[in-house]
């Protein structure tokens, strides 16, 4: 658990790819501090607490406590989370929403229906998965490329795969090495076959893809392995559910999500 901090004890992450801009901070112990709502914080205790067998725990940040943040005279409750990203010389990552519902239990008429609307109008209804972000480094060619939200909403779910291309293919049209997105392939079914069997709600959640941009264009023939994560996070909108099975939307996303990424390996 994390004590009261003032101003001169964080700093803003710089490779923050998705939600409300300026909102993830890294403190002084290397850890990240995310505002949180009250529903988050309980999501991660009864994991903790409650469902301790669960492998979910190994697909998600490791949760170390909550704290206060003060931003501009503000004081904002944070959840203490492991920093994915502190073993990245060149940190690349994609922010994909999932699941094909984006609102939680105690949301009001209006934000369902402004939810539902969101879902149906872009790729999350039809895919279960919406691209909220994502920057890609590539040290070797000296290029870079960051997106926004505006590039998930753009693309439709007959274009989602197009919406890779970026974070898969770089500016010199070099694919990705393989054994990046056969790692990829690997986590992603691994985190499915979780989902299958648990029972909790995963709505408005996102997925993380993250790999190291240092190498990762070019066929390194005696690397096998390179530094890559999937991680789930964002639960500000999510419960556990016993007795009422798995999260199917959520599961139909990332295995849509499975499907593109076998797609990029069949580029090769």
């Amino acid at each position: 658990m994390e004590d009261k901090l003032d101003a001169n004890n964080w700093k803003l992450l710089d490779n923050q790819v998705g939600g409300h801009k300026d909102s993830i901070f890294v403190l002084e112990s290397g850890l990240i501090a995310k505002p949180c709502l009250k529903t988050e914080v309980n999501f991660y205790t009864t994991l903790y607490n409650q469902y301790k067998e669960y492998q979910l725990i190994k697909h998600i940040p490791k949760y170390y406590g909550t704290t206060v943040i003060t931003q501009d005279n503000v004081e904002k409750e944070c959840v203490v989370l492991e920093n994915l990203l502190k073993n990245y010389s060149h940190p690349c990552i994609i922010d994909i929403k999932i699941g094909t519902r984006l609102y939680g239990e105690a949301a009001s008429e209006e934000k369902k229906q402004r939810m539902e609307y969101q879902a149906q109008s872009t790729t999350s209804r039809e895919t279960g998965m919406r691209i909220c972000g994502l920057k890609v480094v590539d040290p070797q060619s000296n290029t870079s490329f960051k997106a926004g939200k505006e590039l998930g909403r753009s693309l439709s779910a007959s274009t989602i795969s197009e919406g890779f291309k970026p974070f898969f293919i770089n500016q010199d049209k070099v694919l990705i090495n393989k054994s990046i997105l056969n790692q990829f392939k690997s986590k992603i079914s691994n985190l499915i076959e979780v989902l299958k069997v648990e029972e909790y709600r995963l709505y408005s959640s996102s997925v993380l893809l993250i790999y190291d941009g240092n190498f990762a264009f070019t066929e390194v023939k005696e690397r096998t392995e390179f530094l890559t994560d999937v991680k789930l996070i964002d639960f500000a909108h999510s419960h556990f559910c016993r007795g009422e099975g798995p999260d199917e939307g959520a599961v139909f996303g990332l295995k849509n999500l499975l499907d593109i990424i076998e797609s990029y390996i069949r580029l090769h």
